[in-house]
């Protein structure tokens, strides 16, 4: 009677138990598979906005680069409250560019006598820079804005842009 009602109870108790441990495994691999493809989108998001801001900064007026380096750290603070969302540790990673894009807003606004805003943009770029003085930062900002132009006249144009002509056929 004993083996019996072991051999119905054993089958049932495994079946169960298989059910539960594939749910569970299932459920933690979608969820790995939702955060690797919501941290990659948002990861493009970036590159779009880094490559507008950046264009704009070298090629537009003053108003238009501000308007891009706005809209970019607005893009890296969203990355950042994302990243936390879904993995629960603080992304350092674009930091650095986040200074840099305080800093060159820090140039834009200085150029159009907006101090305030200026001022606001330099002390954000100084605090994310683990507080080096401002003349350090800006030197830094030159030395990258003058690298990424010379960079970017080795890349493609943006979209839109027109390239000159090669003299080919």
């Amino acid at each position: 009677m004993k083996l019996k009602l072991m051999l119905i109870i054993a089958p049932l108790l495994a079946l169960v138990l298989g059910y539960y441990i594939g749910d569970y495994r299932a459920r933690r691999i979608a969820y790995n598979n939702m955060a690797f493809f919501v941290t990659k989108q948002l990861e493009m998001e970036l590159r779009w906005q880094e490559n507008a801001a950046f264009y704009a900064y070298l090629d537009e007026p003053p108003v238009v680069a501000a308007w891009a380096l706005e809209h970019l750290i607005n893009a890296y603070q969203r990355y950042a409250a994302n990243v936390f969302g879904i993995s629960g540790k603080q992304d350092q990673e674009y930091q650095p560019h986040e200074m840099f894009a305080h800093a060159r807003l820090f140039k834009v606004y200085s150029s159009q006598n907006m101090e305030e805003r200026a001022q606001l943009h330099l002390d954000r770029a100084i605090s994310l820079s683990n507080d080096k003085d401002a003349d350090d930062m800006m030197k830094m900002v030159e030395g990258l804005d003058k690298a990424e132009a010379k960079m970017s006249q080795q890349w493609a144009a943006p979209y839109g842009a027109q390239s000159a002509p090669s003299g080919e056929p």
